[in-house]
């Protein structure tokens, strides 16, 4: 069908009557007392949030700072406030109710128009029939549904986004003495639309190409001209930002005294940036990764339509393009194509959102499918025997009615808003904790930020607190919650978190928390600490794992044993991995383990960075059956592919849990010395015999009877001065005067079933040794050495022995006397 023809059929049926005001009106009401009784009470988090402070104080919110709604919304909001009907935050998410139900008297009048040009040979009552149906759909479709009850941009954006499409089809319909002013109109809807949400340039390739064919030839430039002045107008709004950048008080966060912060870059090409929202430029996709979202798209659409639904627009589509002009097909199809192709672009989080535009347009078409199926008369009369009466005919649209009963049932309980407390009574109860003078309050979210800056920017409470979440600022440091609370803790301030993160105390330390509220201190980073044991062992060539904690040392049977292991990231980790810690007996037989992601979903392994040191707790249940200690530790690292594990690697712990605490030792004769060993530990004395030694009388009491003639006997004092993380050997050597070796000893103090490591500074042990001497060993003056060395290590090495007056033994061994064998 050609422009020409389409202009001549009855411009009546494509202008607005008084019936369809009065019945676009009373859509209107019916829709806004369902979102007015649906709206949310007060303050709400996220941009919701942020929007109630921002309106109220005509201040700049998120880019690209939304002029045309701010300045509506302060209006708004002061004069409701002012008159005592509602409080700011309120008020605000009232204003979208209205905003909602204007757009959808508006989509009533722009589906009547769009049904007579789409259905032409459609009665007026059956067009007006479609405009109400294809209205009453648009009005429940869930996520236009929510926005109209919460403080947002969307239902004014869907407002403007219906008029320009009304008034497109309005002015293509218009006899030639009123074309000038509808052009005038639909240009100052599109600058309106510019004004609040950028989404709307979109719509102008289409506008302007569809007021590009529809004007003639002879005046094309002249109207393109007359849009393009008109829309121009209302940017004017946009003298706004920088007027509202000068004196938005929120925009400066001072993290410490003198360390001010802008959030807002206020030169020209800063404010240029953020009106062009280029800060969302990093959320666009490539058009390979756009062409696999198709799907991801439909499913979204068909979420706020229904299969039918989506039927039913298809319908209308293809009636429209079989019947009506080719110019208002270009309009509605190539809107939804670049409005639905964007969204598929898009990755932000919130996207379903941005499906309003795309499920209005196609509400449009199936109210194009409602007014074509009065076409339907003919056959339905020939089956039932009689013509059906016009009435009857324009009424055989009605069963789309379905559809809005449909939307309206499945989601009246879960769109609605009118109990929503949360924010301000977290909020009421965070304050109620009374967090310490100045602090800092860390989040992930910052969408959980926004109900104390609007509690602070409205009301005045707690103005020394200050807010801090991921993304505050631009840049690495503020790019995790990590990061944030490094900068946080940098500023000598108090600091604490608002709410529990599991796994986030891999990067701090943390107080005891509220427990009604939740607010919890952060003491300080875990980088600040030391392990109680060294271990400095690389796994995977990626990860260091720099020591660990072990409590309680003595862990035995039945209890419960607590192991921090402190890893340290040598690159970034592209994968979040899962820890281990699995207890073994000292044959290896595994008695218990502990698996889990360290960091949790808050701070796991993807979003560590080199050089920081993370605490990675575990807790292990030691079964009550299980054998005594001295047990060992095994820790490491492995990913998780579909269900599997695939380590990457791991690592003995050194040092013990667990053993045999020996009696207390008091009251002994022994001979005394003294060597100190790493500052660790102090061999304080020693008795030493043997049926072949003629030293009997250096033991306290009297020697072992019994005892084989090869065996020598050493007891040994030992003092531990400093907790050990490491589990030493004993070695003690027999030499001659020439200092070769004739007789030795290697093995763990106290036999193995009290190791080093869980030795405890005050205690005084008393360790035995035997060792065989040769048989042929001849007769005469040998010495006795001891030490202790690290068999864990590949080369043996010796703790440094110092005697009382700090000069270090030879070779690292102490002598203790000289014996004579006979």
């Amino acid at each position: 069908m050609s422009v020409t023809k389409s202009l001549v059929v009855a411009p009546t049926n494509r202008r607005w009557t008084t019936m369809d005001l009065g019945l676009a009106a009373g859509v209107s009401l019916l829709a806004g007392l369902v979102y007015w009784r649906g709206a949310a009470p007060g303050l709400l988090f996220g941009d919701s949030g942020e929007l109630q402070f921002a309106a109220w104080l005509a201040g700049l919110p998120h880019p690209t700072g939304y002029p045309l709604y701010i300045l509506l919304g302060w209006a708004w909001t002061h004069l409701l406030a002012g008159l005592g009907l509602a409080e700011p935050a309120r008020a605000l998410n009232l204003l979208s109710a209205v905003f909602a139900a204007l757009a959808v008297g508006l989509v009533y009048g722009t589906a009547r128009l769009l049904a007579a040009l789409g259905a032409p040979s459609s009665s007026p009552a059956a067009q007006r029939l479609a405009g109400l149906l294809a209205a009453l759909t648009f009005a429940f479709t869930p996520t236009f549904w929510g926005q109209a009850l919460v403080a947002e941009v969307y239902a004014l954006h869907a407002a403007l986004l219906a008029l320009i499409l009304g008034l497109a089809l309005q002015w293509r319909s218009a006899p030639a003495a009123s074309r000038g002013r509808w052009l005038a109109a639909l240009g100052l809807a599109l600058g309106l639309g510019l004004a609040h949400h950028r989404t709307t340039v979109l719509l102008l390739p289409v506008v302007a190409a569809f007021v590009w064919v529809d004007s003639g030839r002879g005046r094309r430039l002249r109207d393109l001209a007359r849009l393009v002045a008109f829309a121009a107008l209302p940017l004017l709004l946009y003298a706004f930002v920088p007027w509202a950048a000068a004196r938005t008080p929120y925009l400066t966060v001072e993290l410490a005294p003198g360390q001010a912060v802008e959030l807002v870059d206020r030169s020209p090409a800063g404010l240029l940036s953020y009106v062009a929202g280029r800060t969302f430029a990093g959320e666009l996709q490539g058009v390979g990764a756009a062409a696999q979202a198709v799907p991801d798209g439909l499913r979204r659409l068909r979420a706020e339509l229904t299969w039918g639904g989506l039927f039913l627009a298809a319908v209308g589509l293809l009636h429209l393009a079989r019947r009506g002009p080719r110019d208002v097909l270009g309009l509605t199809a190539g809107s939804f194509a670049l409005l639905f192709g964007f969204n598929l672009f898009y990755t932000i989080g919130d996207i379903q959102v941005f499906y309003i535009g795309p499920a209005l347009i196609a509400c449009l078409w199936i109210g194009v499918a409602a007014a074509a199926a009065e076409g339907l008369a003919p056959a339905l009369s020939k089956v039932l025997g009689r013509p059906l009466s016009p009435r009857t005919a324009a009424l055989l649209g009605l069963p789309v009615a379905i559809l809005p009963l449909v939307l309206i049932f499945s989601h009246a309980d879960a769109v609605s808003r009118r109990n929503d407390h949360r924010a301000e009574q977290w909020w009421r109860q965070l304050l109620a904790a009374d967090p310490p003078a100045g602090a800092l309050l860390v989040t992930n979210d910052r969408d959980e930020m926004m109900p104390l800056w609007y509690l602070q920017q409205v009301e005045g409470a707690r103005p020394d607190l200050t807010g801090i979440f991921p993304g505050l600022l631009p840049g690495d440091r503020w790019s995790d919650v990590g990061r944030v609370v490094e900068q946080a803790l940098a500023t000598g301030r108090p600091v604490a978190r608002i709410k529990p993160m599991p796994g986030r105390e891999v990067k701090a330390a943390l107080g005891e928390p509220d427990p009604a509220s939740g607010l919890t201190p952060v003491l300080g980073l875990h980088g600040d600490a030391t392990p109680q044991r060294q271990q400095d062992t690389v796994l995977g060539n990626v990860v260091r794992l720099g020591g660990y904690n072990v409590s309680p040392l003595l862990a035995g049977p039945g209890s419960t044993l607590q192991v921090d292991l402190y890893w340290e990231p040598l690159q970034p980790l592209a994968v979040d991995l899962t820890s281990f810690v699995h207890l073994l007996l000292p044959d290896g037989t595994p008695i218990a383990q502990s698996d889990h992601r360290p960091g949790g979903v808050y701070y796991p392994t993807s979003l560590w960075r080199p050089g920081e040191v993370l605490r990675d707790r575990h807790w292990l249940s030691i079964p009550a059956e299980a054998e005594p200690g001295p047990y060992r530790l095994v820790a490491g690292l492995y990913e998780l592919v579909d269900g599997q594990a695939q380590l990457l690697d791991q690592t003995p712990l050194g040092g013990s849990v667990g053993g045999e605490r020996p009696p207390v030792v008091a009251g002994l004769v022994i001979k005394r010395t003294y060597a100190n060993f790493a500052d660790r530990i102090v061999l304080a004395g020693y008795e030493v015999g043997g049926p072949r030694l003629d030293v009997a009388s250096l033991f306290g009491t009297a020697p072992e009877k019994g005892l084989p003639e090869d065996v020598l006997v050493l007891r040994l004092m030992w003092q531990p001065i400093r907790p050990s993380d490491r589990d030493y050997t004993l070695f003690v050597h027999l030499v001659d005067q020439s200092g070769t070796i004739v007789a030795q000893h290697d093995g763990p103090p106290m036999g193995g079933r009290y190791p080093t490591s869980v030795w405890q500074p005050g205690e005084a042990l008393l360790d035995a040794v035997r060792m065989t001497l040769p048989a042929d060993l001849p007769s005469g003056r040998y010495r006795l050495l001891v030490g202790l060395y690290d068999a864990t290590d590949p080369n043996l090495p010796r703790l440094p022995a110092r005697d009382a007056e700090g000069r270090r033994f030879p070779a690292d061994q102490v002598p203790l006397l000289e014996v004579d064998v006979q």
